[in-house]
């Protein structure tokens, strides 16, 4: 069983940074969480490009390559102004990552380390 734990917004950069590098090319999953309305999966099965925090600009973003598309295609899915990021510790197979915006709504993100081809 995993232990969530929160990562300080100073380390945010870093963090995704690292992640970023060490598991370039996993398995990408992207779901949006809004208590209004129900859980949106955006993206499964992508191909991780990069993690990234702007401080500058405030903002998180996730890109992840298309595989299945006959044309390569990347997927960009931002968070504006992240108030909260939390992560799971690792477990040999998986990472997950949580992000919460400004306006109440998470962003979960599961990275599987086996690279989607």
């Amino acid at each position: 069983m995993s232990v969530e734990i929160e990562i300080p917004k100073r380390q945010w950069q870093a963090y995704f940074d690292r992640i970023s590098h060490d598991l370039d090319s996993a398995g990408l999953s992207i779901e949006v969480v809004d208590e209004e309305w129900p859980p949106l999966l955006e993206a499964e099965r992508l191909a991780l490009q990069f993690m990234a925090y702007d401080a500058r600009e405030d903002l998180f973003e996730v890109a992840g390559k298309v595989t299945a598309a006959p044309v390569s295609q990347i997927l960009h899915h931002v968070v504006g102004e992240p108030q909260r990021v939390t992560a799971d510790r690792p477990t040999p197979t998986q990472t997950r990552i949580e992000i919460d915006g400004r306006d109440g709504t998470r962003t979960v993100i599961k990275l599987e380390r086996e690279p989607v081809s």
